[in-house]
């Protein structure tokens, strides 16, 4: 074997480790909240005597709609002034927990937390206190008790996707069940039995630190909705040093309602990453006000801004939706010290114009992505039907936000758009409920968005990660792409990383070597963990007659990997290597990376798209004439190309006012309340007659004077 393989080819032996991690770890809280307070409470007492230390009441299916316990036989195995620790008899007994699992969750609960915590010197329990308030005592004896046992919740080895980790049960705080400050964490398939590894640090650790959050928090407020509460669980072990969540669960489909809880992974990332945001944009000090008040969710989110002197929780909203998109260093759009995050997944690409998209609906407090690319010189303008969303264009290349006009009211054109950056982004946000709308976009010039791949299409079932370096100089990972298409024009490229560290993009024209990269650069965000990340070219390559190498290159990132393909189009550069080889000259590597790339061709199958009439509704209405201010009304109207009449009529039937709009002008039409013999229209109600061509169609508008 060639010894340019050996770094590559010495990580097989781990690369199954680099595997996503199944089944994944959820918490039994959001199960057990959906059972009706007034539901009968079932005991089912354990038979013999007492094998371990001291018996608990658990669930006996968390899962389930009913309050059902059971009786349970556990071993102490830790006890001093401020918490002890139990384990389940049979856990105990099988191996699913050993001593050192038992003195690592005592270490970190009680003496110290990871580099990264906000106080490295104290545990779990001391920073959770700090920042969540104390725990609700409710057996006056000062003491949690830590219960590691086997949570009764349905799993199924060979079929279930999670297991519930651990929880904190309410009924502990009552007369049904153990009258005691208790978090349950689950053994099985949650084993903890090996120190060192992923299973101890960031099932048990971070387990420990969500469900303690709780505990606290029932203190504070029993009540709480349960997406803060998850919200606050979620960001307990990043304060303690600990890691998140995979953030892509998430930030591949953000247009989902912040303050829902349905119980899936996504909606603990969604939360947990907004709390996150909230932490880094306004310090430690604002977490412990907010969740000292006795109000709940966003009335409490209100009160403690307020407090604060912040953003309206709207505003804070919008704010956050830029920041996983934008991802600045500095001010609201951004972490901070904390990412970079993965991108943010585009819902839709536009390249043909113009277009008419029907039917957007943007979810309260959700977001919604789109972005267009391939033209020049873009108009575009929008209309809705009830609640209005807040649409916001921004620079993809750039990143900056473009000053724009309410596209509701007014159209916008920009010349640049093509030619000074590449593809434009629409994000769309609601708040006060759902919202209905639709882009118009016209630009010149059409294009199809066409695949290169030799990677056979695969999901991550398919792949192995292997890193591309195992020193501190990076490796370099390139696909061969033949384009056959000579007007074509290079736009994005598509890989599959295995974690959230940072890659450097290059493209090459014709040939590996230096002199012939023509791209370098780095990604916005950090790429998707085990998922497909979209990287979007600041400026078009042209492309065409040669070859084009796409590569990644890092030095602690691992890329994905199919070997079940024929026909290799990869190479390979290692550490402190200077050239690259290709794959298949090693008999164990034939295959291809995860690599893709998108590339632009003009269309030319439809030179002419004619769009529907798309009228939208007056603004505002009713109309209010104020004699003290220049009071007018507006009424969007998208019909490119062709000239436009409003005819106004009132009640009786009679025309009052006409305007016409040439097939140029995009502007939507402005009545100043007006009639055709100059004085001002009575108060009442109106009905306008739009016409282009042989469509027609009416809108009512209400006038007060």
């Amino acid at each position: 074997m060639r010894p340019y393989f050996r770094v590559l080819l010495a990580l097989l032996t781990i690369s199954s480790a680099l595997l996503p991690q199944k089944p994944v770890p959820i918490c039994g809280l959001p199960h057990i909240s959906q059972i009706s307070p007034d539901a009968p409470v079932s005991l089912y007492k354990a038979v013999g005597v007492l094998t371990g230390d001291r018996r608990f009441k658990i669930r006996k299916d968390v899962p389930s709609t009913s309050a059902e316990f059971i009786e349970v036989d556990f071993y102490l195995k830790h006890s001093d002034t401020y918490f002890e620790v139990y384990v389940e008899v049979a856990e105990w007994d099988s191996g699913h927990v050993d001593s050192i699992a038992v003195d690592t969750l005592v270490t970190y609960f009680r003496d110290r937390t990871f580099p990264n915590s906000i106080s490295p010197d104290e545990g779990i329990k001391a920073i959770a206190e700090d920042v969540f308030g104390p725990p609700p005592d409710i057996d006056n004896n000062g003491k949690v008790y830590i219960l590691l046992t086997n949570v009764r919740d349905d799993y199924d080895p060979d079929s279930s996707d999670s297991y519930v980790a651990g929880y904190f049960d309410p009924e502990d705080q009552g007369g049904n069940g153990n009258n005691a400050d208790i978090i349950y964490l689950d053994t099985n398939p949650g084993n903890v039995d090996t120190i060192g590894s992923d299973i101890v640090y960031f099932r048990l650790l971070n387990t420990t630190a969500h469900e303690y959050q709780h505990l606290l928090h029932y203190r504070q407020d029993k009540w709480e909705e349960l997406w803060v509460n998850e919200g606050l669980s979620e960001l307990s072990p990043v304060l303690m040093g600990l890691s998140h969540r995979l953030l892509f669960y998430y930030l591949e489909n953000t247009n989902v309602q912040l303050d829902s809880f349905e119980g899936e992974i996504a909606d603990y990332v969604r939360c947990g990453l907004f709390f996150l945001y909230t932490w880094k944009q306004f310090e430690t000090s604002f977490i412990q006000h907010f969740v000292s008040l006795a109000a709940d969710g966003i009335t409490a989110f209100e009160s403690a801004l307020s407090t604060f002197d912040k953003p309206s929780f709207n505003d804070h909203v919008y704010n956050w939706h830029l920041a996983n998109f934008l991802q600045e260093r500095q001010g609201v759009y951004g972490y901070r010290d904390f990412g970079p995050l993965p991108q943010t997944r585009m819902q839709e690409a536009i390249t043909r114009f113009p277009v008419e998209e029907v039917g957007r609906s943007v979810a309260k407090l959700g977001a919604q992505w789109t972005v267009v690319t391939g033209g020049e010189d873009i108009n575009i303008s929008a209309t809705r039907t009830g609640a209005e969303p807040r649409l916001t264009l921004i620079n993809g290349s750039t990143g900056a936000v473009i000053p724009a006009p309410n596209l509701f009211y007014e159209g916008f054109r920009d010349p640049t758009f093509g030619i000074d950056y590449t593809y434009l982004v629409v994000l769309a946000t609601a708040f006060s409920r759902s919202a209905h709308h639709a882009l118009y976009l016209d630009a010149e010039g059409n294009y199809s968005e066409d695949t290169l791949s030799y990677d056979g299409n695969v999901d991550l079932s398919d792949v192995t990660f292997y890193s591309l370096s195992d020193v501190d100089t990076p490796g370099e990972a390139a696909v061969a792409f033949d384009i056959d298409h000579d007007e074509g024009k290079l736009a994005a490229m598509q890989f599959m990383a295995h974690n959230n560290d940072s890659v450097r993009v290059r493209i090459y024209r014709g040939a590996l070597s230096p002199e012939k990269m023509v791209y370098e650069g780095t990604i916005r965000g950090a790429p998707m963990s085990l998922a497909w990340t979209t990287f979007r070219l600041p400026e078009y390559i042209i492309v065409g007659g040669e070859q084009i190498y796409a590569s990644i290159v890092t030095t602690t990132n691992a890329l994905a990997y199919n070997e079940n393909i024929t026909v290799s189009h990869s190479y390979y550069r290692p550490p402190n290597g200077s050239d690259f080889k290709p794959l298949d000259d090693a008999a164990s590597l034939n295959g291809n990376w995860s690599i893709r790339l998108f590339y632009l061709v003009p269309d030319t199958s439809e030179d002419e798209k004619d769009i529907p009439l798309a009228v939208g509704y007056f603004y505002p209405n009713p109309f209010i004439i104020e004699r003290s201010a220049r009071s007018v009304v507006k009424l969007e109207i998208i019909s490119p190309g062709k000239p436009a009449e409003v005819r106004l009529y009132n009640i009786l039937g009679q025309e009052i006012w006409k305007h016409s709009r040439p097939a140029d002008v995009f502007s939507p039409i402005v009545w100043h309340g007006l009639m055709k013999n100059g004085r001002l229209a009575p108060s009442g109600v109106y009905l306008a007659r739009i016409a282009v061509s042989d469509a027609v169609v009416c809108r009512k508008l209400v006038l007060i004077r």
